[in-house]
């Protein structure tokens, strides 16, 4: 479904140039869970963004190609593209207070993918994102529609951010460290609730995080960056229990053969 094939991606607003991923592979096929993980500075949320189409003026795609059920989404235009993302591939940001819109309703952001995408009526598509925000369990969902994110706490703002990216049932979902500063019990919470879309509607999932507990929770495979390139890659069980690269073996905490 989803194949990135030799991206490179370069920072063009520092002498020199900056390196921000190099000859990076990544494929997640239907109903798979694939986990991206590195520290800050890796190109996980680089290379999310570049899927997505969201980099910055500076930020230039030097080779590679991104491809989504045989289209490449750096060679098609502007109006097709507008056509996958949002609706075919979406996405959940780190921050949801920073990522909403503090002056719009969060009903009306949750419904904003099924007025660009989908030929609805205002009522049905009203109708339609309260049913989502009843489905990641928000309660009193018709009231929610109407409030601000500001009157919201960052749980529930989360589980608007996932309302707003599943309204549409998109084919691929990237996630990308949903569960930052979240306490340990809605993060449990949210990851059932990604889960669950997940087996619902059979769909892949690019999970990016540096918590490698939420990885091996929640991903079928794994991929390790570091500096911006991909140093490991595997089945959850090859790579945690078998790193072969010794930053991953730092990772995952194993030190001469045996886990600290």
């Amino acid at each position: 479904m989803l194949e990135v094939k030799n991206l490179s991606i370069n920072f063009y607003d520092t002498t020199p140039v900056t390196k921000g991923i190099e000859n990076i592979n990544i494929s997640i096929c239907e109903g798979e869970t694939v986990g991206i993980v590195g520290e800050s500075g890796s190109g996980k949320t680089l290379t999310a963004l570049s899927i997505m189409g969201l980099i910055e003026d500076h930020v230039k795609i030097d080779s590679g190609e991104i491809l989504f059920n045989n289209k490449n989404l750096l060679q098609i235009s502007a109006k097709e593209r507008r056509k996958i993302i949002g609706n075919d591939i979406s996405m959940i940001f780190q921050e949801p207070i920073s990522s909403l819109n503090p002056l719009m309703k969060v009903g009306k952001q949750v419904e904003e993918s099924l007025k660009l995408h989908k030929n609805m009526t205002k009522d049905d598509r009203k109708k339609e994102a309260i049913k989502m925000l009843e489905l990641v369990k928000l309660p009193d969902a018709n009231i929610i529609y109407d409030k601000y994110p500001h009157e919201l706490s960052g749980g529930m703002c989360q589980r608007v951010m996932i309302a707003a990216a599943m309204i549409c049932h998109p084919k691929l979902l990237i996630a990308d460290e949903p569960t930052t500063a979240l306490d340990v019990t809605i993060q449990k919470n949210i990851l059932k609730l990604i889960s669950e879309f997940h087996e619902t509607e059979n769909m892949g999932v690019m999970f990016i995080s540096h918590d490698l507990r939420v990885i091996r929770y929640i991903c079928d495979k794994v991929i390790v960056l570091y500096k911006g390139k991909v140093v490991e890659s595997g089945t959850v069980e090859d790579v945690f229990n078998n790193p072969k690269e010794e930053y991953t073996k730092k990772l995952v905490g194993i030190k001469n053969g045996k886990r600290k």
